[in-house]
């Protein structure tokens, strides 16, 4: 064969290897877009998994997440070291995606494992522990990598080996390694989002594993075929490249200046993940915490991670370059990062104008994500590709480069995650935490250009210059418009901040709403506060919470409350109560209480037997053999991640192991979270592990689940003589539950009719949380029509009260019952009551209640005419019609009927009518002689409220009496209880009277501020016009004398007179002050 013959035979045998080449490659990249999604397949599922192993906790978070890159790390540095020794990279890569497989199938078993040796060599404790100390963390970290470190190993390993392989020339380096990293992480893109918005929701985490196992098994069989061409493409590809120099040490492979990249992008990667947290946290204020939107937010920064180092494969051509490019992609990460921090103002009122938020759609949110994201991102993404040509000498090193420039990436990046969420956010906060950053992203800028020769110093000196200018210009503040705003109302909320810090989970803020402190972790409402000297009518749900188990189980001394929130719910217990713990997740909160301590009536903080445990409640419930009479379980939203692991069957059964045998657990719910489906999940969840169930409904959207093993039965255990708890019933009747008839307004199911309702709905699980993807922070309204519906035919106090009250000996009087429903706005559900009575007189009364609540005072005159006629001996209407009468029989204009029946009503009754005709001549002294007989009106009685009205008056009155400051005392406590059951604007101005007596400046200014919002309510009303015309008056001597008196912090004081003056101002008037709470709260007048 000729010479020219046998070139043109190379010729073509280099042009079909060539095109071979560029084919192999392409399935190569094929193959790692899979491996990169099943990557995220894994990370997401197992991260969900450990937190329910380890808990929700930072610690266990940051340590679950530094041990899997842990992994990726050394795999990657295992593969630079032996990547040239193999002969068949492509079938070494494949067995790589099979072990990935094998060890992701693995895992859940090693974290069942892990949980037991965890319960094993730290479990059994007397008291539940705190997350802190080394011992937890340092197991979580040994025992999430031993049991992650199969397939993460197998997984960092990829990369560098494919690298090895698939670069053949020098010019090769950076594109080919910028596009095999940009296809891996686009593919991450892709697994984020199908985890979190398919495969999880629809398949539970065990199938979402078996996705992820699949595309590795089919890159696994891919990487066969291919495989069996290595040899073809080897000979062929021998004639046109030259031998390999000798094969030195890695030692003395990067002992030469370039080496400098390395620890350079060990900083660049801890900058990256300081980022990354500090951008997450910012923008959950935005769309929320829930896990699409964690999703959302992570495919937003790998995007950007994707096109930059797509974009730098085209521009890492050589190494001048490179170090050129890389040098602007540090400096441009930084202006850029500062240009969106300082533009942070007005991305909330542009997320409101998109709709963008906690109820908004995937793909608003993403870009609402990607404009803060994007900028700086494509920068981060560009870094790695231009790394890796800058430490590659030639295309021999390309494989122990790339996997020492990812190893050494890796490795910042562990360390960025922990230390961001760990201490520098907290310490620095956000303003500190992003001058950090971008300071360090400035120096690495210089120092990669000052740590190489070049030609001119001019270029190097003009970056220099710019990067001294930024650090000098940038000065930033707090992102106030962001942090003030909450993912579920959007911007709007103003209230005044006087606490805020940002926390290792959250950022937890208190702002001054006037007559309450609202309480917001990461734009969240989570809890409100009563200020000291408020009328406590937002406290009474808190309340509910330990105030129904208690009542259910009278003897209880142990009780455990998941979420501390304001501390109401731990305010006040009975003294038969020896010990309460109370697991919260973010520190902040404690702290955020602790600042109002002296500025609430009762600080919970404060009680000896209250006990704090800083812990996830699954993690801390592992470690510890204590069990509870009761458990109280009120997490944060369930969609979160920090609480949706506290819905499921498996935290039930853990909660209930931990019950004592008669035990009592309540679990919280919003309705406006919930559709039918998920009402009828987290039901039959609840009845899979409690035999008894009960549905209870303080108010219009609270649903207090109620479970024990044993019988519950509250209003008996009320109806009882013996009950061993007055005193705490005396402490709750001021928050609205003054009895049987109190407790019995919120019971909408039993077990009989929750397990109808629920059976065969899919239970709740670990595996398929269907709160965790299917609650949202407001269902649609007829979704949540449809579960009211699904209630009402069910419902307790319509159709099974024989069953459940008059067959076990329980009265109840259904005219209190109605009126509490109606104060809570539940208006079909006591007419439908009224509507179920058979007795004619009951029904009609209960119809004149409500009539009366509604404001129809003509109809509700009727319906009380009606029960008289239908039973003349019914006292309690013959008072009732008598009461809505009062004007009448005031002026003298009453028929002669009306007084017939005034004047033949027994007592309690007449006690009631007589104090009724008095109240208005100011006749303290007749009142004060009635004392005796209103004070054998019973809670039970529908005129009980009004008794306490006649009896706190003669006390807060002018009257000369013994004990003056008593008296006072005690017409405060009963105001305050009546107003929680039946709010009256004349209640004020004796609440007012009776601290001023009581020389108690606190309740004095509480007392302004609440009858101010009162009086806005109803301002449209007859007579509004003259009684807010009185109360300005009222109102400002009150202010002027807190003032003079100086007991009252001035800024308080202050501030309540700018609320009166925007409250007064408003009245009459479409506006109202801007308010916001957390779900399930009512608060009268907000």
């Amino acid at each position: 064969m000729s010479t020219a013959t046998a070139a043109r035979t190379a010729a073509r045998h280099a042009t079909t290897s060539t095109v071979k080449d560029r084919q192999v490659f392409g399935v190569l990249l094929a193959c790692f877009l899979l491996s990169g999604f099943a990557a995220l397949l894994y990370q997401t599922v197992w991260m969900r998994q450990f937190a329910i192993v380890f808990g929700t906790s930072e610690l266990a978070i940051a340590t679950v997440l530094a041990a899997y890159m842990a992994g990726l790390a050394i795999g990657a540095a295992i593969a630079g070291r032996w990547a040239h020794r193999l002969k068949r990279p492509v079938l070494a890569y494949g067995v790589l995606e099979f072990g990935v497989a094998a060890g992701a199938l693995c895992v859940p078993f090693g974290m069942r494992l892990a949980q037991s040796l965890l319960v094993m060599m730290l479990g059994g404790q007397a008291e539940p522990p705190d997350a802190g100390g080394l011992s937890q963390p340092l197991f979580f970290a040994a025992a999430a990598f031993v049991v992650m470190s199969i397939p993460t190993v197998c997984m960092g390993a990829t990369l560098p080996l494919l690298t090895g392989h698939v670069v053949r020339r020098s010019d090769e380096i950076g594109r080919r390694v910028g596009l095999l990293y940009a296809i891996n992480t686009f593919g991450a893109v892709i697994g984020t989002l199908a985890a979190a918005f398919v495969l999880i929701p629809h398949f539970g985490l065990f199938l979402t594993t078996l996705f992820g196992v699949a595309a590795n098994a089919g890159v696994f069989a891919l990487a066969v075929v291919l495989s069996r061409r290595d040899a073809e493409s080897a000979t062929a590809l021998s004639a046109t490249q030259t031998e390999p120099p000798p094969r030195r040490s890695l030692a003395e492979e990067f002992s030469r200046r370039v080496a400098w990249i390395l620890p350079v992008m060990l900083m660049s990667g801890l900058v990256s993940f300081i980022y990354e947290v500090l951008w997450s946290r910012l923008l959950g204020q935005l769309i929320g915490g829930s896990l699409y939107a964690f999703a959302t937010m992570l495919a937003t920064f790998l995007t950007g991670i994707t096109v930059g180092s797509a974009i730098a494969a085209r521009l890492a051509r050589n190494r001048t370059v490179s170090v050129w490019t890389f040098a602007f992609t540090q400096l441009g990460t930084a202006i850029l990062s500062m240009i969106t921090y300082q533009s942070l103002g007005m991305v909330p009122t542009l997320a409101e104008s998109w709709g963008a938020g906690a109820l908004g759609t995937a793909w608003v949110n993403a870009a609402l994500c990607g404009v803060v994201l994007l900028p700086s991102t494509l920068c981060i993404g560009a870094t790695f590709p231009l790394a890796v040509r800058i430490l590659a000498d030639d295309e021999h090193e390309a494989a122990p480069a790339s996997a020492r420039v990812y190893a050494w990436n890796t490795i910042g990046g562990v360390a960025g995650a922990f230390l961001a969420g760990f201490f520098i956010l907290p310490a620095l906060e956000f303003d500190g935490t992003i001058r950090l950053a971008t300071t360090l992203n400035l120096l690495l800028a210089v120092g990669s250009l000052w740590l190489i020769p070049l030609a001119s110093r001019l270029p190097r000196n003009a970056i220099v210059a710019t990067t001294i200018l930024a650090a000098l210009v940038f000065q930033p503040g707090m992102p106030e418009a962001i942090l003030r705003t909450s993912p579920i109302v959007g911007p709007d909320y103003r209230g005044e901040l006087v606490f805020q810090r940002v926390g290792r989970s959250s950022t937890v803020r208190l702002t001054n709403a006037g007559s309450y402190y609202l309480l917001q972790n990461n734009g969240l409402p989570e809890a409100v506060i009563i200020p000291k000297g408020t009328p406590p009518l937002g406290a009474g749900l808190h309340r509910w919470l330990t105030a129904l188990p208690l009542l259910a189980r009278p003897d209880a001394r142990d009780v455990m409350v998941i979420g501390f929130g304001g501390g109401i719910a731990v305010e006040k217990l009975p003294d038969s109560v020896e010990s309460i713990d109370v697991v919260e997740l973010e520190p902040e909160v404690i702290a955020a209480n602790r600042y109002l301590s002296d500025n609430r009536d009762h600080d919970p903080l404060a009680d000896p037997r209250l006990r704090v445990v800083l812990n996830d409640a699954r993690g801390t419930l592992a470690l510890t053999d204590k069990r509870y009479d009761v458990i109280v379980s009120q997490p944060s939203h369930p969609w979160t991640a920090g609480a949706s692991h506290l819905y499921t069957r498996e935290f039930l059964a853990t909660a209930k192991e931990h019950l004592q045998e008669d035990g009592v657990f309540l679990q919280w719910m919003n309705i406006d979270f919930l559709d039918v489906n998920l009402f009828r999940s987290l039901g039959a969840t609840l009845l899979s592990e409690f035999r008894y169930v009960r549905l209870y409904m303080p108010n219009r959207t609270a649903l207090f689940f109620l479970g024990s093993d044993q019988p519950l039965d509250v209003e008996s255990q009320l109806h009882l003589a013996d009950v061993p708890l007055h005193g705490f019933i005396e402490s709750v009747r001021p928050l609205g539950i003054s009895g049987l008839n109190d407790v019995a307004s919120g019971l909408v199911l039993d077990t009989e009719e929750l397990t109808a309702i629920c059976e065969g709905a899919p239970l709740t699980t670990d595996n398929r949380n269907r709160l965790a993807f299917g609650a949202t922070p407001k269902a649609a309204e007829e979704k949540v029509e449809e579960i009211r519906r699904l209630l009402a035919e069910h419902d307790a106090l319509v159709h099974h009260r024989d069953r459940l009250f008059a067959g076990r000996g329980v009265p109840l009087n259904l005219g209190i019952i109605a009126r509490r429903i109606c104060y809570t706005d539940q208006w079909d559900r006591a007419r439908r009551i009224a509507e179920s009575i058979d007795e004619p007189a009951e029904s009609a009364l209960v119809r004149a209640v409500v009539a009366r609540e509604a404001g129809n005072l003509a109809a509700a005159r009727e319906h009380a005419r009606a029960a008289v006629a239908a039973n003349p001996l019914y006292a309690e209407a013959a008072w009732l019609l008598t009461d809505l009468y009062a004007d009448e029989l005031v002026n003298g204009q009453a028929d002669a009927e009306l007084l017939r029946l005034a004047s033949t009503m027994p007592d309690p009754q007449r006690a009631l009518f007589e104090a009724s005709l008095l109240l208005p001549r100011d006749d303290f002294q007749g009142l004060q002689r009635l004392e005796p007989r209103l004070a054998d009106v019973s809670p039970e009685h529908l005129g009980y409220p009004m008794a306490l009205y006649f009896r706190s008056a003669w006390r807060a009155s002018s009257l000369p009496l013994m004990n003056k400051p008593q008296m006072a005392e005690e017409a405060l406590a009963m105001t305050d209880q009546a107003l929680a059951t039946l709010p009256k604007g004349f209640a004020y101005l004796i609440r007012f009277n009776a601290a001023r007596l009581a020389d108690r400046p606190d309740d004095v200014l509480g007392t302004v501020g609440e009858y101010a919002r009162h009086l806005f309510d109803v301002a449209d009303s007859a007579g509004s016009r003259d009684e807010i015309r009185h109360s300005t008056r009222v109102f400002a001597a009150a202010l002027q004398w807190l003032q003079r008196d100086g007991r009252v912090p001035a800024e308080r004081t202050q501030r309540t007179a700018q609320l009166v003056d925007d409250l007064v101002r408003a009245a009459g008037t479409d506006q109202r002050p801007e308010t916001i709470l957390p779900a399930g709260y009512e608060v009268p007048g907000l």
